[in-house]
């Protein structure tokens, strides 16, 4: 056989060694891979600069995908207008990587809900609750405006 033949067979060998992936959940027609795990948890890092362990990554990864399944199934509209905000901002790239943009929507459509809440439903007795209950607040101080933090009270 000539060196052509021998790249051949190393070519499907390896395609199919890194094809195969270990499903680890499948329920209501949901499947999540370790490869999905691992991009997860790569794209935490990224964004978040901490690592996830596997339990809280896969909880993470079946909130995400059951999210935006209703939102596919009960509201379109409104995931099409986050997927609009995600090109304009990312670029058509970033719809490639199914995983990045996932997290993406998942991202906006929390901080959609987040700042509805805040513009519609958060009262100020919350606020102070909220703050009765530390018992401490480091706030950071800069007094030049550079956004140079001098000290902390």
């Amino acid at each position: 056989m000539d060196y052509k033949k021998y790249i051949m067979i190393l070519a499907v060998i390896f395609y199919t060694n890194n094809s195969v992936s270990e499903i680890i959940y499948n329920k209501n027609s949901l499947i999540i891979t370790n490869i999905d795990l691992n991009n997860y948890k790569q794209i935490y890092k990224n964004n978040y600069n901490l690592d996830i362990d596997n339990n809280n990554a896969l909880k993470d990864l079946v909130l995400i995908n059951n999210l935006i399944g209703h939102f596919e199934k009960f509201n379109k509209e409104f995931l099409n207008r986050i997927d609009s905000q995600i090109l304009a901002q990312y670029g058509k790239k970033t719809f490639k990587d199914i995983s990045f943009r996932d997290f993406l929507r998942f991202s906006k459509i929390r901080d959609e809900f987040i700042i509805n809440y805040f513009n519609s439903n958060l009262k100020t007795d919350e606020i102070v609750n909220l703050f009765g209950k530390l018992e401490s607040l480091k706030l950071p101080i800069s007094t030049n405006e550079c956004m140079i933090i001098e000290k902390s009270i």
